[in-house]
């Protein structure tokens, strides 16, 4: 009847119709309430919760995730079920009641933390971090900046967030991208910068200032990759943590495959990588 009179639906307001359908879908979902329902409970139960006792704080693509799962499953630590929370650079502005609501209560005496590989290199992460988690301890994973820049292009290029068709375009195109779009807006630097966030040196800079260096435990990626389990050791008598079983390296496995066969475009030769490595002397 309706197609009879002319009067059928705007395509616009067909769209949002779906995408209402979608979110009444969503919600509809029994793990959704269920999840909603926690994050309420957790919120109003902040007070009596711990702050981080470790921060696994970057670098990015570096093996922040391996190392993160692995510590997940020790028993002596209780970690986010969530990778990455961003307080220190996205969510600083949600407040400490925010940021504790997300670990244990104060009676669960496992250490805690959380891995969030984007506060090396944020500007505004060590200040904050210091001035809420002054006793903290920090793992710090460093991958060869060649390797990394790669590893990142190609990622990014996959999520759809990197407009170059070529890592050599988009080191071009750096200096442009210091300081400006979201990414800069919301953590104070901006992601997509395949030199600055391989210029570890500038990073860790920033973090001395705040807290002693003892206080660091900084890893070699290549040594995660080709040496697990003597890694981890390194990490878990850091933390003061007996090593009882080493994890399953199934994970470090596909770290280390993912490393080898990274798809090297065209732009990854010999004078991309001389720019990398001279950009982070």
């Amino acid at each position: 009847m309706g197609r009879k009179y002319g009067l059928t639906r705007k395509p616009h307001t067909i769209r949002l119709a779906d995408q209402n359908n979608a979110r009444r879908g969503a919600i509809a979902k029994p793990g959704f309430r269920r999840r909603k329902m926690k994050r309420i409970l957790q919120r109003a139960s902040s007070p009596v919760r711990r702050l981080p006792d470790f921060v696994v704080i970057g670098g990015i693509r570096c093996g922040t995730t391996s190392v993160f799962r692995y510590l997940d499953s020790q028993q002596e630590t209780r970690l986010r079920s969530r990778k990455e929370l961003h307080y220190f650079d996205w969510n600083f502005d949600r407040g400490t009641s925010w940021y504790r609501s997300w670990f244990p209560v104060l009676w669960n005496h496992r250490l805690t933390g959380e891995a969030t590989p984007s506060y090396l290199m944020d500007p505004n992460a060590p200040a904050r971090a210091h001035e809420i988690i002054p006793n903290a301890k920090f793992i710090v994973l460093l991958r060869d900046p060649v390797d990394r820049a790669i590893s990142h292009f190609n990622l990014r290029t996959q999520e759809g967030h990197e407009a170059c068709e070529t890592l050599i375009d988009a080191l071009d195109d750096e200096p442009n991208r210091v300081g400006a779009g979201p990414s800069s807006h919301r953590l104070g630097h901006n992601l997509d910068c395949y030199y600055l966030q391989g210029d570890y040196t500038r990073g860790l800079e920033r973090w001395f200032r705040y807290f002693d260096r003892d206080q660091f435990c900084i890893v070699a990626s290549e040594n995660l990759f080709e040496e697990p389990e003597a890694t981890y050791k390194q990490i878990l008598e850091f933390l003061e943590l007996e090593v009882k079983e080493y994890p399953n390296l199934s994970s470090t496995t596909q770290l280390t495959k993912k490393r080898t066969t990274v798809k090297r475009r065209p732009c990854s030769g010999g004078d991309t990588n001389q720019r990398i490595r001279n950009s982070t002397n």
